[in-house]
């Protein structure tokens, strides 16, 4: 028993984290360890099918045809996308984490209409039942109330982009292109100015404050750091 014992070849485990798991499945039995692998849910930040963590931990020593334990992020999954018209806003964004799927200002449209509800959301992309993977965003489409006589241009200097896109778009405007100028000496991702193209394919800018009959196209001009 003794010569078996002593006879019993040691390793150390090699470091296969954030490897795919083909590739570290390849070192391990390459060394003679057996491997045995767990999956955890996908994450945003890492590859799907790469190691996340191994039992035991890297460069620990042990004997030689032991099972080594794999756990590895798993490909995004297939989503069903559930039914948020009806709701506000505020209750289909949670719905939508819940169901891990995205929802940004960008994808929010607001309208003016006589006959919808206002602040529920009324349409949606892509349609209840539709398949999607995780991560997918989801479009909604808000009625504001009735049209007004005019549309005012909303207080959006100084804020952030996200916070600029929500006020132009409740307001009744719709969003333009999206532009960088280099200011290190503004917060970075800050609404610098906001802008609309004339008919003569001119920048011209836009005031806080002003009056329109028509619900117009803003630029907004947001603030990077030079390089």
């Amino acid at each position: 028993m003794l010569n078996i014992f002593l006879s019993k070849e040691e390793i150390y485990v090699p470091d296969v984290v954030g490897l795919s798991e083909v590739r570290a499945m390849a070192i391990l039995d390459s060394i003679g360890l057996k491997n045995n692998i767990e999956y955890i849910s996908y994450s945003e930040e890492s590859t799907p099918f790469s190691v996340f963590s191994l039992h035991p931990r890297p460069y620990s020593k042990i004997n030689k045809n032991r099972s080594v334990e794999l756990v590895v992020y798993s490909d995004k999954e297939e989503i069903e996308v559930s039914d948020y018209v009806g709701l506000t806003v505020k209750e289909a964004r949670k719905r939508i984490k819940s169901d891990r799927l995205l929802l940004d200002e960008i994808d929010l449209f607001y309208y003016y209409d006589d006959s919808d509800s206002p602040n529920i959301i009324s349409r949606q992309y892509p349609n209840v039942g539709d398949k999607v993977l995780e991560g997918a965003n989801i479009s909604l489409w808000i009625c504001s109330g009735k049209p007004p006589n005019e549309y005012v241009v909303p207080t959006v200097i100084g804020l952030t982009l996200n916070e600029a896109i929500k006020k132009i778009k409740i307001s009744g405007f719709l969003i333009g292109e999206i532009l960088y100028l280099e200011k290190d000496d503004f917060l970075e991702n800050t609404v610098y100015e906001i802008s609309h193209l004339s008919s003569n394919g001119y920048n011209i800018e836009v005031l806080e404050g002003m009056k329109y009959t028509v619900p117009i196209r803003l630029n907004i001009t947001v603030t990077k750091y030079g390089e």
